[in-house]
């Protein structure tokens, strides 16, 4: 009779473990290759436990300074120029987010 029961619990954890990770983005616009990939920014919604609020918008995304892709020392500026704007869904055991990101100069 334990035996049941404690293969139940592990069964359970192990459910709770793997729940759903998910990590996805969706390319909204087509990409512009005249614009350089060199800056990325995004706004984002928090999700804990399969609730969240809040709203993920391009203009937020736009007016955040926005990091250089492959030196991250520089001083952040807002993106001018847009490459390409996705969205993404994060989701990982409990908590995660929804963005949307920037590519551009």
């Amino acid at each position: 009779m334990a035996a049941t029961w404690m293969r139940s619990g592990v069964i359970v954890i192990g459910l709770l473990l793997v729940n759903g990770c998910v990590n996805s983005s969706v390319i909204l616009t087509p990409i512009d290759q005249n614009v350089k990939a060199m800056r990325r920014a995004s706004s984002c919604n928090p999700i804990f436990l399969g609730l969240g609020g809040g709203t993920a918008s391009l203009d937020q995304a736009l007016a955040e300074p926005a990091a250089l892709l492959e030196d991250y020392t520089q001083p952040r500026v807002p993106i001018q120029k847009v490459r390409s704007v996705a969205y993404q869904s994060m989701y990982y055991l409990f908590a995660g987010g929804n963005c949307v990101e920037v590519i551009g100069e």
